[in-house]
């Protein structure tokens, strides 16, 4: 962190603005891609919702369990919710609809993961999750609100909620390590 203050304030460091926007487009497109992080990866608004690819982290790319770890759901924003979901699947439900369509991700026995269609059919506030259902085998789960994008939601709102819980559980795990 003083290395970045310091080289923000070195006279010989700088550089033109628009190198500088060039140089954050250019790391901002890297760390969007599913390879470089793949627990960060949200698929892109296709035309039935289901992601076409799936990925595979890297041995290296899984979190270690270790004693500053936390669930991501810790650090999560409600306020970033838009809107009520709990009233929302009442209404779908209302309407006959089995539930609200979404996507979750779906592990194979390999590793790999993709955000698989299914439906959102209860929400347990004690819990704090939602019992979904796969529409590719009718199996059932429950999966917290960060592993559930639903298809009516922004996916730029989404991946930005995502990230932001990702990047409060980074630093927390940071300056537990630091201090402890």
């Amino acid at each position: 962190m003083w290395q970045d203050f310091a080289a923000a304030h070195d006279p010989a460091a700088q550089q033109p603005l628009h190198q500088l926007d060039q140089a954050g487009a250019t790391a901002a497109a890297a760390t969007d891609t599913a390879e470089a992080n793949p627990f960060g990866w949200v698929p892109e608004e296709a035309a039935n919702g289901a992601a076409d690819q799936s990925v595979r982290p890297k041995t290296a790319q899984h979190r270690t369990k270790t004693p500053t770890s936390m669930p991501l759901e810790y650090f999560d924003s409600p306020e970033m919710e838009q809107g009520d979901l709990q009233q929302r699947l009442h209404e779908a439900q209302a309407s006959g609809a089995a539930g609200l369509p979404a996507l979750s991700r779906f592990y194979d026995p390999q590793g790999a993961f993709t955000w698989a269609a299914c439906t959102a059919m209860q929400y347990d506030r004690a819990k704090e999750q939602f019992l979904i259902q796969w529409q590719s085998n009718g199996k059932t789960k429950w999966v917290k609100r960060l592993n559930l994008i639903l298809l009516e939601e922004d996916r730029a709102a989404f991946k930005f909620r995502l990230k932001q819980a990702q990047r409060r559980r980074d630093e927390m795990e940071r300056e537990a390590r630091y201090n402890h």
